[in-house]
């Protein structure tokens, strides 16, 4: 019998799992953010391209700031004890509005409070053989029930089997052209309002707190960081109540973050804005992961970021 998913979705199961066995638990240079991080770059041109040996991706699907912080401090320092971590943020990372946001992270939640112990094992077991068991949490929502007795539309809840994904060996998320232009691209715009941002936009001040938490944390474990600012569409800006104004409110709040703490911004936000380089609204595809993950090699090189290796403290 397989071990029973320990975390909040496959995804991050999966990286769990990889990261355990990866480079003997020692990697340069580690990306944690929400998925326009784990599609957005790949490792594999990093260490083509920069002083790197090794590096990994360890974003995640429909992941919160708070999320990412948690994330970095119970999975990614003690497996791969990285010298840099590069964290991904945008408007996403700080939205107190999404839906489908807080539906990850009430899974989140319920995973972690599962996930270890002899308690936590039968948890899992219970959970893959019965299906009362498996559902219990929303068999507890009242919003779950309302919508069943009333008609009323059902919470959403975050699901990472959604995009057409396939995940490389060193955590990067791939995925075919742009759907921007097609039939299939009206549904997506319809969907990331409906459940991105629930037809509307504000800032979580908590997820901006955390943010600077992830920072002083890993300073606080002798890591570098670094923050980065991935391009999104115009069309991705148009799902925001005032457009392109929330997008440049969020990046300016990422920019003072960083700054306080003396941490590096790499701010490709206006790196491209091509619909060719997107598989939908602000997830890059194949192609416009090439370019982000080149232009950030470069920015590396560039930049007098130390060229520090994992278990070195030159």
């Amino acid at each position: 019998m397989s071990e029973p998913v320990a975390f909040h979705n496959i995804n991050a199961q999966t990286k769990s799992e990889q990261m355990e066995t990866l480079a003997g638990g020692c990697v340069d240079l580690v990306v944690v953010g929400n998925s326009m991080g784990a599609f957005g770059i790949d490792p594999t041109l990093l260490v083509a391209d920069t002083w790197l040996h090794s590096a990994y991706n360890a974003s995640q699907f429909g992941s919160l700031m708070s999320m990412d912080r948690q994330w970095t401090a119970e999975q990614v320092l003690p497996d791969l004890h990285p010298a840099t971590v590069v964290v991904v943020a945008d408007s996403v990372s700080f939205s107190s509005t999404s839906a489908a946001l807080a539906a990850s992270q009430r899974q989140w939640d319920h995973a972690l409070a599962t996930r270890q112990g002899a308690l936590a094992n039968a948890d899992r077991w219970a959970a893959r053989h019965f299906v009362l068991f498996r559902e219990r949490s929303r068999l507890s929502d009242f919003d779950e029930w309302r919508a069943l007795l009333l008609g009323e539309p059902a919470p959403p809840r975050f699901r990472d089997d959604t995009l057409p994904v396939e995940l490389d060996a060193l955590g990067h998320a791939q995925t075919g052209e742009s759907l921007i232009g097609t039939e299939d691209e009206q549904r997506m715009m319809t969907f990331h309002m409906a459940s991105l941002f629930n037809g509307k936009w504000e800032i979580d001040p908590s997820q901006v707190a955390d943010l600077g938490g992830l920072l002083d944390d890993l300073t606080g474990h002798g890591v570098d960081a670094v923050v980065l600012i991935p391009p999104t569409t115009e069309q991705f800006a148009s799902l925001h109540p005032n457009g392109q104004s929330d997008i440049d409110r969020a990046e300016s709040l990422i920019i003072e973050v960083a700054s306080r703490r003396g941490v590096p911004v790499a701010d490709f936000s206006e790196l491209t804005r091509d619909p060719a380089n997107f598989w939908d609204t602000h997830h890059l595809n194949d192609r416009g992961s090439g370019l982000l993950s080149e232009a950030f090699a470069g920015w590396l090189n560039d930049n007098g970021v130390e060229s520090r290796h994992c278990g070195k403290g030159d």
